[in-house]
This record gives structure tokens, sequence and C-alpha cells, in this order.
């Protein structure tokens, strides 16, 4: 959240404190709504949880994301199941694009020894629109 609130809208720490508060309230009233919910529910919103706590920790480096992975590859698992044959080209073509995409922002932005914070950003917003599509697919597959 700091690199949101605070590098590209230039607000202050108290405002960060409140995006987090905020965070930490919708997740403890999407957990209240899901407590009830099946599996995929569950999984969905551990997804959710593991990602929340990289906003709210401190980066260190770019490896806090592998605990990321299997939401990653539990997407593309849907993907295929959704989109059959095409799922499978869309999975290796984000894998693909991912590959290539970080690694051409790292070599772009790094400073001395170190990743630039822009580093931290696509991959946690490409996994927050992962979960809404994975939502979506859960709450379809619920009402079946």
């Amino acid at each position: 959240t700091w690199m949101i609130v605070r590098g590209l809208l230039g607000l202050g720490r108290e405002t960060e404190i409140a995006v987090m508060a905020l965070l930490a309230v919708a997740v403890l009233v999407l957990g209240w709504r899901l407590w009830r919910g099946d599996w995929a529910q569950m999984i969905w919103m551990l997804g959710l949880l593991l990602l929340l706590t990289n906003f709210f920790t401190p980066r260190i480096a770019t490896t806090n994301y592998l605990i990321l992975l299997p939401w990653v590859l539990w997407g593309f698992c849907w993907m295929q199941r959704a989109w059959e044959r095409r799922g499978l080209w869309a999975a290796a073509a984000v894998e693909a694009l991912s590959m290539v995409g970080l690694w051409a922002l790292f070599l772009v932005t790094i400073e001395g020894n170190f990743e630039h914070s822009s580093v931290y950003l696509p991959f946690p917003a490409a996994m927050m629109l992962l979960l809404a599509w994975l939502w979506k697919q859960t709450k379809t597959q619920s009402e079946l």
C-alpha cells in the first residue's frame, strides 16, 4: 500500500494506515460472508488473505510473492476448464508475458544493486485481477 498511497498518489502515512484499516475490515466482512462457503470459496479467501498480507508487510524482495503461486496455478486450471484448449494457450501466454515483462521491468528500473519499488506492483495487481476472475468462476460454479 505504501507504494500506491505514498508513491503514486502522494498521500501521507495517515492515509496509508486508513487504507490498510479499510482493507482489513473488508477482509473481515468478506470472511464473515464466506464462513459457510464451499471449499473453492475458502481457497479463494485464503489467496486473498495472502495477497493482502503482501500489502501490509514492508517490501523486502519480490521472492515474497512465491506464496501466491498456487493461486496462479489454480487460475490456470480454471482457464483450461473454462476455455478448454484455448485455456492452455492463455496460461502459456500469461506465463510468457509475465516472465518477459517482469524481467524487462526489473532491468529497466534497477537502481545500483537493488530493484526499484515499481517491480513490486505488477504481480500483486495481476493477482487481484486473477482473484476477481476466480471469484466469478467460483460463484458461477456454486450456483450450478
